[in-house]
């Protein structure tokens, strides 16, 4: 995540100053990068919830999810 968190940053500053094609591969790289890199702050924040209110048994969810999973996709 830190390279894509750089990346971002670093398209964040140019975006202002691109033009023509340079804007629109900066904008479509975006598009790509920014969901993975929000998709895994949430996680982090709702994982960091979790600990905080239910402690080591927020674990579980993850653990279960990963159980049926791994089951399901057994070849």
């Amino acid at each position: 995540m830190t390279g894509n968190t750089t990346q971002i940053i670093i398209d964040l500053v140019d975006l202002p100053f691109a033009e023509g094609a340079r804007r629109s591969e900066l904008l479509t790289r975006l598009g790509k990068m920014l969901p993975a890199v929000c998709g895994f702050a949430a996680g982090a924040i709702l994982g960091a919830l979790a600990l905080s209110e239910i402690s080591m048994w927020s674990l579980l969810v993850p653990l279960v999810v990963l159980g049926v999973l791994n089951f399901l996709l057994w070849e």
